[in-house]
């Protein structure tokens, strides 16, 4: 009989900042998730279509449309709303945006990447039960 292997959670990861997606795709790859990057709200739905994630990890902070805005978007829209999102940022507000925006999560920059990993696992088991 063969084993059915468990499949692969999906995180799609958008920041204008290309050492912190390295970053990411290094340490989330390393645990074991199916990892994709977004530099920018102007690629961001093209990549989300083409990922389908599990889970949204946002910058806040990004030129342009910042990612308050994606986030709202997201949650407003029935195909992309029951998509967790956690958000990404340095502001001392990040709570208050997390919850005006709908976010299921958040994480305070600077982090550890077993700080996101955590909140991924959080918010998973959170709509698991």
């Amino acid at each position: 009989m063969k084993k059915v292997q468990p499949k692969k959670l999906n995180l799609l990861v958008v920041d204008d900042d290309d050492d912190m997606l390295v970053l990411f795709y290094m340490a989330m790859s390393k645990k074991g998730y199916s990892v994709e990057v977004s530099r920018n709200a102007e690629t961001f739905w093209e990549d989300l279509f083409y990922t389908h994630p599990d889970v949204i990890i946002l910058d806040v902070h990004m030129p342009g449309i910042d990612g308050r805005v994606l986030c709202k978007r997201l949650k407003e829209h029935e195909y992309t709303a029951q998509i967790p999102v956690i958000l990404l940022s340095a502001n001392a507000d990040l709570e208050h945006i997390a919850s005006e925006t709908g976010a299921n999560g958040y994480v305070k920059k600077p982090f550890t990447a077993d700080k996101v990993i955590s909140e991924v696992d959080r918010i998973l088991n959170k709509q698991a039960a």
